[in-house]
């Protein structure tokens, strides 16, 4: 999305701004998944590689079946490690990118803002991150500073019939909607 075309609308740097703002942590989620699937990719090739390299000199010292059977047991307990490790790496590169998806424009500084969270407490399940939102809430209590000022509605937009509980991110849309359709009915 270009901001050329935002501004050809007619729409306000702070609208065009919190819609670059919305683009951008869809290019990063996609972007944190197109990486953790090469990480994947990469680790599984490389396991292939050295398993195809294991059953080779397997075959060749298949005379004794008692050193065979130490060294398949050996090659057992590895390939448990190996994909243990694998398992890890790709669990905390997903908790690094929901976390740093979660921080994206609601702070001025995450990674200042990480240094200061205890990322212990912060537990990923089912896609969300649970404990973020109360050490944000204290940390927006007692570092304001650190945070970007709420979202609030365009000038001249009304929050959506029914209420969304303050879901600024409706009432943005709505706003985008209404320019646009008003652009047309001017042509």
């Amino acid at each position: 999305m270009k901001r050329e075309v935002l501004k050809s609308l007619g729409l306000s740097e702070d609208v065009i701004d919190k819609i670059m703002d919305e683009n951008g942590k869809d290019i990063n989620d996609l972007k944190s998944q197109v990486q953790a699937t090469a990480t994947e990719r990469d680790g599984y090739k490389e396991q292939l590689k050295q398993r195809d390299t294991d059953i080779t000199e397997l075959k060749k010292s298949a005379a004794n079946s008692e050193e065979l059977k130490a060294k398949l047991t050996d090659l057992e307990s590895k390939y448990q490690k190996d994909t243990g490790d694998l398992t890890a790496k790709l669990a905390k590169q997903a908790f690094e990118s929901k976390l740093d998806l979660a921080l994206a424009g609601r702070v001025k500084n995450p990674k200042a803002v990480k240094a200061l969270l205890d990322v212990e407490k912060i537990k990923l399940k089912e896609e969300e991150l649970d404990g973020l939102e109360p050490q944000l809430t204290a940390l927006k209590t007692s570092d304001a500073y650190l945070f970007n000022d709420e979202p609030k509605a365009p000038k001249g937009s009304t929050p959506p019939a029914g209420g969304n509980g303050g879901n600024t991110a409706v009432s943005l849309k709505d706003a985008v909607a209404a320019k646009v359709a008003s652009q047309f009915k001017q042509n």
